[in-house]
Formats: structure tokens, C-alpha cells, sequence
């Protein structure tokens, strides 16, 4: 993963812009872009690269800067639709997005939107925040063929793909060939392009391979524990069962419950005893015992330090009478 003191030396300059579609240069302290004659080789590779850059909106700083192209040029209030495809990588900061049919989507460091072409949208960064984005726009027939079997969106997409220095690095590289222009780079970007396709696949799929372990990890531990709670549970032996480390299952539980996996099992044991005593008639000693309790008197200890009530009181408060 990318850390952010790399992502901040990357950006030496504010706002870096390359479109091979307009002929002219213009260079300052805060911009650079560069523009060549356009060369179409959709029709050969099926993919062509039309431009890339990256840019730094620092906090209360006006979004898009003045700076930004023509053509790519737009205001929160109308938005645009672009006539290529494109990705836009935020690697610091936050700010939303709005789309046809979803509005104020949160964007936070390390998500990639994939922009069809055509498709009516708007960002920003929070005005308090500012943020750092990468972004490559692209068109050619291959763009449909990847749509149709689903490695590219046909829809706007955001993509969790976290901080990812090789992402970083497939667009600097594609920069770096705009500002150099060399023999053949037009070639060599298309190719940049199809790798850094491919390695959003990859994240992408990993990210959502990750995200389902993580959930079956969850659904199993949860059942676990409702069928242990009233015992004394080892979860060092149960998160070996898992084929996961005990650190890595404390982790995935706390980030998906924000609890610990003492005090969901706690909450349960909780959750039983209100049930046992305003739905049962059972003796208050018995429910100690099913609850795993040493006693009536830690049981009783235990019940009032959660709700404050004995749980004589409370049965007698919340006793539901069939």
C-alpha cells in the first residue's frame, strides 16, 4: 500500500496536464501542459489514450482551477458528459461525487472512479479539505468489450482500491511519456493503459474476494459465539478453526461490528437474560446457571452493572404476562 508522505512527494507541482488533442504549450510555476498533435490508433490497439494528469487542490481553493482545459472545463452547477472515458484517482483528501442517479457520494483517499463516456457528473473536493487526484481519459471499441464483460462499469463506478503505489506509478509513468513525448510513446501509453486496466481488475477483484472472507469470517464467528456465549470461549483456538490469525480475526470483528469479541458476547449473554426474565418463569438462580453465571450473585452483580436494575426489579418492571 501507498503511504501518504510518498503520494505528497509526488507532488511537486500543483496541477500537471497533458491532452494530445490541442497544439499549444504552456508552462508556469503552478501548471504544465503539454499538447501534441492527436494520432488516432483506437482502430489498431483498440484503446487510445487522449490525456493525463494530476493535480493538487489545496483547502478553500476554487474547484476547477481556471487553469483546467476547455474541453474539459465544468461548474458544480451544470456538471458535464464527457465524450471519452475516464478514471480519476483521489490519493488525498475527500470530496463527493453526483451521477444521474446517485447524489452526494462520499470520495475519501484511495477511491477510483471509473466515467464512461457520456455519462452527466460532477465533483469536488470538500472546500475545507481540498484534495491530490490522478486522471487518464481514454476512448476506443475495446472500452465496449471490457464493459461487456464486466472488467470495466457501464455505469459511473467508485472503486475502494485503497492507496496503491503501482496505481500511482502506471499514471505518473503515462505523465512522464506525455512530457517527454519519445518515439513511439502513443504505443507504449496504450499499453500503460491496458496494464493499468488490468491491475484495477485485479484490485478490484481482491478487494471484493477480501470483503467476502471478511463477511464469512463475521457470519461465522457470530454463530459461534450465540451458540458459546454462555461458555467460556477460546478465541485463539477458534480463530485457528478460521485459518486466520487471532489479531486478524479481533481486527475484521472490531471493523465490521465495532465491537470486541468479548463484548459482543457479552451483549448476547445480556440479551438472553432480559429474555429469560420478562418471558419466562424461570427462578433467577436457574438463569444464572444457563447464562454460565458461577452464581446468582454474580449473575445478579453482572446484570445491574449493565442496566442499573436488579433482575428481580426488572422482571418485576418488564414482565410480559401471556
Amino acid at each position: 500500500m501507498l503511504s501518504r508522505n510518498y503520494v505528497n512527494r509526488l507532488f511537486d507541482k500543483k496541477y500537471i496536464f497533458f491532452d494530445k488533442g490541442l497544439i499549444n504549450v504552456i508552462k508556469n510555476n503552478f501548471s504544465k501542459f503539454d499538447y501534441t498533435n492527436i494520432c488516432n490508433l483506437a482502430e489498431i490497439w483498440g484503446l487510445e489514450v487522449s490525456s493525463a494528469g494530476k493535480a493538487l487542490t489545496n483547502s478553500n481553493s476554487k474547484y476547477p482551477p481556471t487553469t483546467h482545459p476547455k474541453p474539459y472545463m465544468f461548474t458544480w452547477e451544470s456538471g458535464r458528459v464527457l465524450p471519452e472515458n475516464a478514471f480519476v484517482y483521489i490519493t488525498d483528501g475527500n470530496g463527493v461525487l453526483d451521477t444521474k442517479t446517485r447524489k452526494f457520494l462520499q470520495l475519501t483517499a484511495g477511491d477510483l472512479i471509473f466515467i464512461p463516456a457520456n455519462e452527466w457528473h460532477r465533483y469536488k473536493p470538500l472546500r475545507e479539505i481540498g484534495w491530490k487526484e490522478y486522471w487518464v481519459t481514454f476512448t476506443g471499441l475495446q472500452v465496449k468489450k471490457f464493459q461487456s464483460n464486466g472488467i470495466l462499469s457501464q455505469k459511473i463506478e467508485v472503486l475502494k482500491i485503497g492507496l496503491d503505489e503501482d496505481t500511482v506509478n502506471l499514471f505518473d509513468q503515462m505523465i512522464d511519456y506525455f512530457d517527454r513525448n519519445p518515439l513511439g510513446f502513443n504505443e507504449f501509453l496504450i499499453s500503460l493503459l491496458y496494464k493499468l486496466i488490468a491491475h484495477i481488475n485485479y484490485l478490484k477483484i481482491n478487494t471484493i474476494s477480501d470483503n467476502y472472507k471478511n463477511e464469512e469470517v463475521i457470519k461465522k464467528t457470530k454463530i459461534f459465539i450465540l451458540e458459546n456465549f454462555n461458555c467460556s470461549i477460546d478465541y485463539k483456538n477458534f480463530s485457528k478453526e478460521l485459518g486466520i490469525s487471532y489479531s486478524s480475526l479481533r481486527k475484521i470483528f472490531k471493523d465490521y461490528t465495532k465491537l470486541s469479541l468479548l463484548q459482543y458476547q457479552i451483549n448476547i449473554k445480556l440479551h438472553k437474560a432480559k429474555l429469560f426474565l420478562t418471558q419466562t418463569e424461570k427462578p433467577i438462580a436457574e438463569i444464572s446457571e444457563e447464562l454460565g453465571f458461577e452464581n446468582q450473585f454474580y449473575f445478579s452483580k453482572f446484570f445491574k452493572s449493565k442496566t442499573k436494575l436488579a433482575p428481580k426489579k426488572w422482571r418485576e418492571i418488564y414482565k410480559i404476562h401471556f
